[in-house]
């Protein structure tokens, strides 16, 4: 077997690299998420069809009205997502984020390259966990394309730095404009990356078995430039230098940090994050503590970096795993009996019928999203039942206070919300208010009742589409002679305020 072909893979790390792919593919057959989606989905209609880019809200009740500040960092993204809606449907969307994920599956196993030779147990233990990872992120949301971003920023400083010579490295300010347009939340990674290069070449220096190499006057006034020209690359956007100070406002708004989930900060209590989140971190850690190689400084950088990033919110652990691709092989042991591959005729007919039943799952998978899409209506699901959407149409209410993560649902079919998952629009009073009422968490010598209703009344709801996990339900529940419970299911009930 030619063992340069496919990224130098030997022909076990290519079994390995087909039957994860084929997982990947089968388990994007099940459908994808629908988070978000929905209202990225009306905000690109809206700018095709008002041919501008909102700077204001325009679907909140409350604070449209206001004119209250919207930095549509995502709004080249929303708009692409809307094109390919209007084309193809939600077979569009699903087809996009599945090429999503193949690619930087693709990548993936490209940064680890013949690294991927050195043990091939952790080898299929990561790229199974890294097609988990990708099925769990890649759907609908701005966030895919960042995650391509991250991965050929990587490529292209890995690039420049085992060859300084590299002309990819002036792609860098490019990709800053794109990303300042298609998610702006996490461009300031731009800049961030050649910075931590930068620092990691500044000096020869060993300490402990991580050792520094410093770089060429010529590598380091080039870094110079990427990062300035990168900088100025944000700022191309349609809220101009705003975007700078975008995403580091959303990381120190500890309220919303503390009530959205993927904003959160890790917790081990919870078992799927103790696998998901801490096991990739964890495994890193270990292969860095446990390796008798020197350690590359940049190497041990890049890990720190996206491991702070990582336990300041849960939403980094797709950074960390995609970003980990491109160093942890390399530190990993080799397997105590090294196979090698002699091509004898038994071992290619297992070779042989293993690709095959790569590409039977793969085949099937796709067959499996049609059945997919007949049983369950479409590929992406919704946060909320078509039963409640008709009911609040029938209903009317004009100051509705709907659960956070129904927002989305509530504003693709054109009805006004509260809140929604544009959680910076609301930061301060409003999503404040919001936590308190869905928690009913308030100081120990506060009355719930009283200030329940002085923040029912402060907003002047006059009726209620929340989660049946949220507090309020219950306290609406338990009001009988104000709030009128119209309709419920397992998951969603929806009040009106008995005038």
């Amino acid at each position: 077997m030619n063992s340069k072909k496919l990224f130098n893979l030997s022909i076990y790390s290519m079994l390995i690299f087909a039957i994860c792919g084929a997982t990947l593919i089968y388990a994007f057959s099940l459908g994808i998420n629908g988070n978000d989606f929905w209202w990225h989905l009306k905000s690109g209609e809206w700018i095709i069809s008002h041919k501008s880019v909102p700077t204001t809200d325009i679907f909140s009740w409350y604070t449209a009205p206001l004119s209250t500040k919207w930095i549509s960092h995502e709004w080249l993204s929303e708009v692409i997502f809307h094109l390919i809606m209007k084309g193809t449907g939600v077979v569009g969307i699903f087809l996009l984020a599945l090429l999503t994920a193949v690619i930087l599956y693709v990548l993936f196993v490209k940064a680890a390259g013949e690294n991927m030779n050195n043990n091939y147990i952790i080898s299929f233990t990561s790229c199974l966990f890294f097609a988990c990872l990708m099925y769990i992120y890649c759907y609908g949301r701005p966030q895919i394309f960042s995650f391509l971003l991250l991965s050929v920023e990587l490529h292209i400083l890995y690039s420049f730095n085992k060859n300084p010579d590299s002309k990819l490295l002036w792609i860098i300010p490019v990709l800053g404009i794109i990303w300042a347009n298609i998610h702006g939340g996490s461009s300031n990674v731009v800049y961030i990356l050649p910075v931590i290069f930068l620092v990691s070449g500044l000096f020869d220096i060993k300490i402990g078995k991580i050792i520094f190499h410093k770089y060429s006057f010529n590598q380091i006034k080039k870094l110079i430039i990427v990062i300035a020209l990168s900088v100025i690359a944000l700022c191309i956007n349609p809220h101009g230098v705003g975007m700078l100070l975008y995403p580091l406002s959303n990381m120190n708004d500890s309220l919303m940090l503390k009530m959205i989930a993927e904003w959160a900060a890790p917790d081990a209590k919870k078992v799927e994050q103790l696998f998901f989140f801490y096991f990739p971190v964890i495994s890193v850690s270990l292969i860095f503590m446990l390796t008798k190689k020197d350690i590359d400084g940049i190497d041990f950088l890049i890990y720190g970096f996206f491991t702070y990033m990582f336990f300041r919110s849960t939403r980094f652990i797709i950074f960390f795993v995609i970003a980990a691709g491109f160093y942890m092989f390399k530190y990993v042991g080799a397997q105590k009996k090294k196979l090698t591959f002699e091509g004898t005729t038994s071992e290619k007919m297992v070779a042989g019928i293993l690709f095959g039943l790569a590409l039977v799952l793969a085949c099937f998978g796709l067959y499996n999203c049609t059945i997919t899409y007949h049983s369950q209506k479409g590929l992406i699901a919704k946060a909320m039942n078509d039963d409640f959407i008709k009911l609040v149409k029938e209903e009317k209410p004009e100051r509705l206070l709907n659960d956070y993560n129904y927002g989305e649902t509530l504003i693709y079919n054109d009805i006004p919300v509260f809140i929604d998952s544009r959680a910076d629009v609301y930061t301060g009073e409003i999503f404040s208010d919001y936590s308190k009422l869905y928690t009913l968490k308030f100081n120990e010598d506060e009355n719930i009742d009283e200030n329940v209703e002085s923040i029912i009344n402060k907003y002047n709801f006059d009726a209620f589409l929340l989660s049946n996990t949220s507090s309020l339900t219950t306290y609406l529940y338990d009001h009988k002679d104000k709030y009128e419970l119209v309709k419920t299911s397992p998951t969603t009930s929806y009040f009106r305020v008995i005038k």
